[in-house]
């Protein structure tokens, strides 16, 4: 083991599989707030850990907050592992939580961003301490070939919109866009469907919420789909359903922010926030074929900065 991974309330994908790739524990504490039950345990697994390097998952500034303080105490090296989430925030409620932290990244050894534009968010003269990582979608890929065979069911054709049905996915928007598409395709959307309820009126013959599945129906799904859609209204997003696409070599559509374009220019097609846009793009998804060249391309510079991420576990364990 070269170290720990902490995360509260949620733990992403993303951080699953980066602490597999680095060899971590992975420490999580399902809770939330006020974080006391997971602040007690996060504080008695470090005092009795003998992990040199510790990185933790935000957003949950109260996590950065306590683990600079344990870092004084204990003297192991910390890594945070910044979300968009922590930086951008939708509503108060995020700002509160989040913002008033921000300052105490400086007592990080290092902090790790998903994608070049969240650079823009951070101080300038921070270039030596932060490092882009890619979500480690290789990975992913390997594991799913490696646990799974799917057959998949012929004659139904259908996309996949994974959804947390957080404030900046425009699910709505993409449900009539859905539905000016003639034809007996499906829109399948995945995830908390009750977290915004009242969404749940545009579900019909060709519109289905699945709500929550597990990992081998969720994958299944996507493997078997047409194509995949992964939309944000918000900058500086790196969304892990779009390298979940890259990693199963599907199609993919995805929001035309900037962030994105960077990451998968070549490789997804790009659709605007308005329903003419979205519902244009999900049409193209449908005759489209995967670029396997820029799948490729996306390859070389995600395991790159894998490898810049062993480097620096290596250097702070040391």
């Amino acid at each position: 083991m070269s170290g720990l991974f902490i995360a509260w309330r949620r733990l992403s994908r993303r951080t699953e599989l980066l602490a597999e790739l680095l060899g971590m524990k992975v420490a999580f504490f399902r809770d939330s707030l006020p974080y006391l039950r997971a602040m007690a345990r996060t504080a008695q697994l470090l005092r009795r850990s003998t992990a040199r390097n510790v990185w933790i998952q935000l957003p949950q500034g109260p996590l950065l907050a306590e683990a600079a303080i344990l870092k004084r105490v204990y003297g192991f090296r910390l890594v945070a592992d910044v979300h968009s989430g922590f930086l951008v925030h939708d509503d108060w409620k995020s700002f509160i939580l989040n913002a008033p932290f921000k300052k105490l990244l400086e007592r990080c050894d290092a902090v790790v961003v998903h994608n070049k534009q969240v650079l823009e968010l951070l101080p300038h003269g921070w270039e030596d301490r932060v490092l882009v990582v890619y979500d480690p979608w290789p990975l992913l890929e390997q594991r799913l070939r490696s646990r799974y065979a799917w057959k998949c069911p012929e004659g139904e054709e259908y996309l996949v919109m994974p959804a947390s049905f957080a404030p900046d996915e425009p699910v709505e928007q993409v449900v009539r866009a859905f539905n000016r598409i003639k034809g007996d395709t499906k829109l399948l959307i995945t995830g908390n469907w009750k977290r915004r309820p009242r969404l749940k009126r545009y579900e019909s013959s060709r519109v289905k919420f699945t709500g929550f599945l597990p990992d081998d129906e969720y994958y299944r799904l996507l493997a078997c789909a047409r194509g995949i859609i992964a939309a944000t209204t918000r900058e500086y997003t790196a969304l892990m359903a779009a390298w979940e696409a890259v990693a199963l070599a599907k199609p993919l559509a995805v929001s035309s922010t900037k962030t994105l374009r960077e990451l998968f220019s070549g490789y997804a097609l790009f659709f605007l926030n308005d329903e003419e846009s979205i519902s244009e793009t999900m049409e193209m998804l449908l005759r489209v074929r995967v670029n396997e060249a820029a799948r490729e391309e996306l390859r070389k510079r995600t395991e790159s900065s894998l490898e810049e991420a062993r480097k620096l576990t290596g250097s702070l364990a040391g």
